[in-house]
């Protein structure tokens, strides 16, 4: 399998991820 290949499918989940958490963190904060 490519390295780019993998990268391109696991990078956005690790950027989706981290927007999640801090989403969260925020809403959670009140």
């Amino acid at each position: 399998m490519n390295r780019y290949l993998v990268w391109g499918l696991f990078l956005p989940l690790l950027v989706v991820a981290g927007v999640v958490v801090l989403l969260r963190r925020r809403n959670g904060h009140r």
